[in-house]
């Protein structure tokens, strides 16, 4: 399914958390409780796709590097 690399970038990542959600004044039930992340769609052809249905969802793919925490 990675056929293709490089089409978006991760813009915004945040747990929600029912406590979070409360010192922001979210209504309760307005959100599930989880890991919300927004991507910016950078290939127009694929915003395209996603726009008219075509991609209805996406998979993430990514590298890391762990570092040994202090």
């Amino acid at each position: 399914m990675h056929q293709r690399s490089g089409v978006a970038d991760l813009v915004e990542s945040v747990v929600f958390t029912e406590e979070k959600m409360q010192a922001m004044g979210i209504p309760k039930g307005t959100l599930p409780v989880g890991w919300w992340i927004g991507f910016k769609v950078l290939d127009k052809e694929v915003w395209e796709k996603v726009k008219d249905g075509t991609y209805p969802m996406f998979s993430i793919e990514g590298e890391a590097e762990r570092v040994e925490a202090e």
